[in-house]
């Protein structure tokens, strides 16, 4: 889990210039998701957030935090495929927003 805590922590940094590319929003989406997952995983809020000190640019960080208080506003759920469904739901909500 950590392993893909940095890679979700490495694939935002990508994400956040002031004008974003498609290539960024997928970056951002890929992100959204990968939070998404952790949560429904079990990953604990407070862990998460401390990986975000590891990020230098201060935009990033805020990013970052931004999914994990809108990814820790869900529940955890136990059925495999309601998790999927909002994993899905939640990276495609960045997507969208990302694109507009």
């Amino acid at each position: 889990m950590k392993a893909f805590a940095t890679f979700v922590l490495s694939t935002l940094a990508l994400s956040t210039h002031a004008q974003m590319t498609a290539t960024d929003c997928q970056h951002l989406t890929n992100a959204a998701q990968g939070i998404m997952k952790l949560r429904q995983e079990g990953a604990a809020y407070d862990q998460l957030k401390m990986e975000t000190t590891k990020i230098i640019n201060i935009q990033q960080q805020k990013i970052f935090v931004k999914l994990l208080d809108d990814a820790f506003q869900t529940p955890m759920l136990q059925d495999p495929q309601q998790k999927a469904q909002t994993i899905t739901d939640f990276s495609q909500k960045y997507q969208t927003t990302c694109a507009q």
